[in-house]
């Protein structure tokens, strides 16, 4: 397979002289490969230094195809028609006039000789399985993930050879990721995708991992580097241990000797008035003693600073994996009792001729359940837990929460003060009263440390919100009873989402969660279903 892009020696610094990465190399071809890393490591930056948004410090990027690039954060569509989110809008005018023999010489610039534009149109919207809505919709009108599929549709109809793609599935619901899934495994083309999509990662050929490490290639999907990952984190840890021990025995070897020579010398000097010597030959073995225990100190110190390196060395090749300290307060809900009913439920917006849902909700959650709510995007989801959570009230039938300790997790962590640093976040949380040194323990419970405590919220990335917000709840006199979460693996690295579940699956009270992501609603052991 020849290489379409070719990076040598690729480094990002910013203007402040911050390195964000060096020595990156790889080449990709024809090819879908998946990049993971940490929030923050580099991984946009990488795919917008690719599409040539951004410049590069150190290096070189040779590309010989063409790339088309699709960022995380896309623009509001929601007043354009899908003519101009397909950005044909102009084209299609120009071909509808040149059809009944009106066209002008601008028209048919724009047409630039591509007669069967239309047939290549509908060919591509066929293959996204959008041949069917009309083009002069607007956005507002479609789903999150028929706007995706558009958008995957523009970047087509540029004839790449390569697209890449930053997240492409947060915010799409389950039927919206398999649309995705089904076009881009029936794709020929070239991809480099950033993603935290689990599912989409094990539908790559390789896997590009950055970490404190650097850039790291994997032949295989998300499962085999987690295996290879895995293989090396024990391998390193292994070469640390052996490093250490080996220097701990050079320690003690370099203690036991020096004393061994000091007791030599201290005998020798006993020894020497009876030997009866000249006092010329007396100094001569005094300096000789003297210069092999200099020697031999010499011999040994520089043993003990290799073997020191060595461990430093090792060390250097483990990656970054902090681990947060949890400490939940136990929820004790009798396997009996009724935590959230729902009878003949529902609700209707004031601007809304009819009902949210077609038909009334009913159900039950008894005891400590974990609860999946699933359901399309624009199902109600969102509305529901609102209800539950009393920020709104139903228009028909009833709903009882058999406690008022809750705790909600919403998608943008809007529980958090953004103008409030990290520490004050903790203190407005803490019902009981923290001295300073005590909520720096609760904030280095969750990997926030030294000064970052000081640092305002609205400057944090995704998951370092979602670790603030569960520093937040949990930092609560009483723990809450009922835990709802709306979506909270949106926008979070993998590494947060794993911090994430190992929470919840601590958490032994009733879960309430809205997820699209499958890997991690298994994760948490969910035990019960309600769809919408």
């Amino acid at each position: 397979m020849s290489s379409l892009i070719c990076v040598h020696d690729l480094a990002k610094s910013f203007p402040d002289g911050t390195l964000l990465f060096r020595n990156f190399n790889f080449n990709l071809g024809k090819e879908k490969v998946g990049i993971i890393g940490k929030n923050g490591i580099g991984k946009s930056t990488l795919l917008r230094i690719l599409a040539g948004e951004m410049e590069y410090s150190a290096g070189s990027i040779v590309i010989e195809g063409k790339l088309s690039y699709l960022p995380q954060k896309i623009q509001d569509f929601s007043k354009f028609s899908i003519a101009q989110i397909l950005n044909v809008e102009k084209k299609l005018n120009a071909l509808q006039k040149a059809d009944i023999g009106k066209a002008t010489i601008d028209d048919l610039n724009e047409i630039d000789d591509d007669w069967d534009f239309m047939t290549h149109l509908q060919a591509i919207l066929k293959s996204l399985e959008l041949e069917d809505i009309d083009l002069q919709r607007l956005g507002e009108s479609i789903s999150g993930g028929e706007l995706m599929r558009f958008l995957y549709a523009r970047l087509l109809l540029e004839n790449p050879d390569i697209i890449l793609f930053d997240e492409p599935t947060n915010n799409l619901d389950s039927a919206g990721k398999n649309h995705f899934y089904k076009a881009l495994s029936s794709s020929r083309l070239g991809y480099l995708i950033v993603s935290h999509d689990r599912e989409l990662l094990n539908k790559m050929d390789r896997i590009f991992e950055i970490s404190n490490l650097g850039l790291r290639t994997y032949q295989g999907n998300y499962d085999f580097y987690l295996e290879e990952r895995n293989k090396e984190n024990e391998a390193a840890l292994h070469k640390v241990t052996f490093a250490e021990e080996r220097f701990k025995k050079q320690i003690i070897m370099e203690h036991i000797l020096s004393e061994k020579q000091e007791k030599r010398n201290a005998q020798g000097k006993k020894n020497i008035p009876n030997l009866g010597l000249p006092k010329i030959v007396l100094g001569r073995m005094k300096e000789n003693a003297q210069n092999t225990t200099s020697r031999l100190k010499d011999i040994h110190a520089d043993k003990t600073k290799e073997y020191s390196e060595a461990v430093q060395r090792e060390k250097a090749e483990l990656r970054d994996e902090f681990k947060i300290k949890i400490d939940i307060k136990k929820s004790n809900i009798p396997s009996t009792k009724e935590m959230i009913m729902c009878q003949n439920l529902n609700y209707r917006f004031s601007n809304a001729n009819h009902s949210l849902w077609k038909e009334n909700i009913n159900f039950a959650v008894i005891g400590n359940k974990r609860v999946h709510l699933t359901g399309r995007n624009g199902s109600g989801k969102s509305t529901l837990l609102k209800l539950i959570t009393q920020q709104i009230f139903p228009k028909v039938g009833d709903i009882k929460i058999g406690s008022l300790k809750f705790a909600l997790l919403d998608q943008g962590t809007s529980f958090l003060h953004d103008e409030l640093s990290i520490l004050e976040n903790l203190q407005k949380f803490a019902m009981e009263h923290f001295v300073e040194h005590e909520l720096r323990v609760k904030a280095g419970r969750f990997l926030f440390y030294g000064d970052s405590v000081f640092k305002k919220v609205k400057y944090l990335s995704g998951g370092e919100r979602v670790r603030l917000a569960l520093a937040c709840l949990l930092a609560m006199n009483n723990a809450p009873d009922i835990f709802i979460l709306d979506e909270p693996t949106n926008n979070l690295d993998i590494e947060s989402i794993e911090i994430l579940t190992e929470c919840l699956n601590k958490f032994s009270g009733v879960l309430f969660v809205v997820s699209h992501d499958k890997n991690f609603i298994s994760d948490i052991k969910i035990n019960m279903a309600i769809s919408l």
